[in-house]
């Protein structure tokens, strides 16, 4: 019987502590060589055109959030035990052409390492690991890659016993901050390997909002009603642009090298005519067009929403169908091969208030037998795309659609 690998991607975003009134030092670059360059590129591409496959057409009715991070880490590591078409496949569909699998790994690596420390003000930790059942054999260069790129803790376990569940549970539970207590119910008997990554960030508005401030106020939908919300309310020093189809607002975490872009679209357009205009090379040219403003009014909701899509058709349709055929080689995992992505889950959870955002994303992977302008105001009362991102790098971390925030009475 063919070997069944399940690789799972599980991050976590919240809001931070840190004094409202301490004086915050101004955000720090971030130097990337050009291959890690091209790979934050090859990400944002990926990540935007698999949200633009995500999203409905026509009118948003449907809150929507996914990480590309989280996304595209979890398939950069299912792709160290690619091979042949296959890798050809995931070279395709993340953008990873004229990179090596070398290049790839270390611009990850790289990536996460300046991540990591740019902002004191912001706490995010990374974590790897990878549990394999005991009696399957792994190819070592599959293991160490992800223990030198990716920094994974590698731990066998008897994937017949009940306890087993637990500890990758526990490992979980302790590495999101108690946010997600669980990513395994079962463990298949025909389930040879979990990789999961955790992603823990902790961040607090530059600009805080004023909880006094909050005022229920109506947030009109696309469809042409209304509800009614929680709308924060703060006047501060923010980056803004414009154009005809919309007005573009950052809002900085921390010192301000992760902020959350929001993209509203003007009167007369809608969600799906930015998604339909967003790519990698506009949404370079989107924030390279941000300049500063003093004094901007800004009234945005309060929302919270889960998320939960699975993948699998999504990414087939995007050229990673190899990967799920009969006919997928992943013998750099396992030398006798047989195997090919059975799923890919994706789960997200978003809340933002006066403080900050708290976000998290699970992804799970499972390869199995093959068979505004100065002085006006920015109001964020209909729906909107909104970016979390880091300034210097322009790398994504989570990308969504408020549709609907949470009505009054409902939070």
């Amino acid at each position: 019987m063919k070997n069944i690998v399940i690789l799972s991607l599980l991050s976590i975003f919240l809001f931070s502590s840190c004094k409202k009134n301490n004086p915050l030092p101004d955000p720090v670059p971030i130097n990337l060589n050009q291959k890690a360059k091209a790979m934050v590129t090859a990400n944002n591409r990926f990540g935007l055109e698999l949200f633009k496959q995500m999203s409905e057409t026509g009118l948003a009715t449907t809150n929507i959030m996914i990480s590309p991070l989280s996304v595209s880490a979890a398939l950069s590591m299912t792709y160290n035990g690619a091979r042949a078409q296959t890798r050809e496949a995931f070279d395709n569909t993340l953008h990873f052409t004229g990179l090596s699998l070398q290049e790839v790994n270390q611009s990850s690596k790289d990536l996460t390492d300046a991540l990591l420390t740019v902002d004191p003000k912001v706490t995010l930790s990374i974590a790897n690991s990878i549990w394999y059942k005991q009696g399957f054999s792994v190819e070592s260069d599959f293991i160490v890659r992800n223990q030198t790129y990716y920094n994974a803790e590698v731990q066998s376990l008897d994937f017949g016993a009940s306890q087993s569940v637990n500890t990758i549970n526990h490992w979980v539970d302790e590495n999101t901050n108690h946010k997600i207590s669980n990513i395994v119910e079962i463990l298949n008997p025909e389930d040879r390997m979990l990789l999961i990554n955790a992603i823990y960030f902790k961040g607090e508005w530059r600009n805080r909002f004023n909880a006094s401030e909050t005022a229920s106020k109506p947030f009109y939908l696309e469809n042409g009603q209304s509800v009614t919300t929680r709308m924060m309310q703060t006047t501060g020093t923010y980056s803004y642009f414009e154009n005809e189809l919309l007005d573009a607002l950052e809002m900085p975490y921390g010192q301000g090298n992760f902020s959350m872009v929001v993209l509203l679209p003007k009167a007369g357009y809608h969600v799906n005519d930015i998604l339909d205009t967003l790519d990698a090379e506009v949404w370079s040219d989107w924030q390279d067009q941000l300049v500063s403003i003093e004094e901007v009014p800004v009234t945005f909701p309060k929302f919270e929403f889960s998320y939960d899509k699975s993948l699998k058709e999504t990414l087939s349709a995007m050229g990673l169908s190899e990967a799920f055929s009969d006919y997928a080689d992943f013998t750099g995992i396992n030398k006798d091969g047989g195997l090919s992505i059975s799923e890919v889950k994706h789960k997200t959870y978003i809340n933002v208030d006066e403080e900050g955002t708290e976000a998290a994303a699970v992804t799970a992977v499972t390869v199995g037998a093959t068979s505004a302008g100065p002085g006006q105001p920015f109001v964020a009362d209909h729906p909107f795309v909104f970016i979390i991102k880091e300034k210097f790098t322009k790398a994504i971390l989570f990308i969504g659609v408020v549709a609907e925030p949470s009505p009054v009475g409902e939070e």
